[in-house]
């Protein structure tokens, strides 16, 4: 989309649309915790006592991590050791956050993360 300069009237480039996390009314709740591996924005992660670290979820119950540890980065990207803001609950649009490979359609996202406090829905 070009972005009009608003003094001359002129097509100054391009502008992208921005990607929107949120994806429906609930109530967002936020914190923060150390990183416990490198994170990427909007990232699905567990929280530790210790910290967050990448969500892992491979389909073996005793090797997944327990849903109600889910929690979505809330940064650019941040290496182990940085403090790091997350969401700890709220209604995201599932199309933008990173989730482990094994949960590629949102029906698994849903299934995987029953009984955690983040809802994934589309954009309507």
């Amino acid at each position: 989309m070009p972005l009009n300069h608003l003094a001359s009237s002129a097509v100054v480039g391009t502008m992208a649309a921005p990607k929107q996390l949120f994806a429906g009314e609930a109530p967002i709740i936020t914190d923060s915790a150390p990183a416990l591996a490198p994170i990427t924005k909007w990232q699905l992660c567990s929280l530790q006592p210790t910290g967050i670290r990448p969500f892992v979820h491979t389909g073996t119950p005793a090797s997944d991590d327990d849903p109600r540890t889910a929690v979505i980065s809330a940064v650019a990207a941040a290496a182990a050791g940085q403090q790091v803001p997350y969401y700890d609950a709220g209604k995201f649009n599932h199309e933008v956050v990173g989730f482990p490979a094994a949960l590629n359609t949102l029906p698994k996202r849903k299934a995987a993360l029953h009984g955690s406090m983040l809802h994934f829905g589309h954009l309507i």
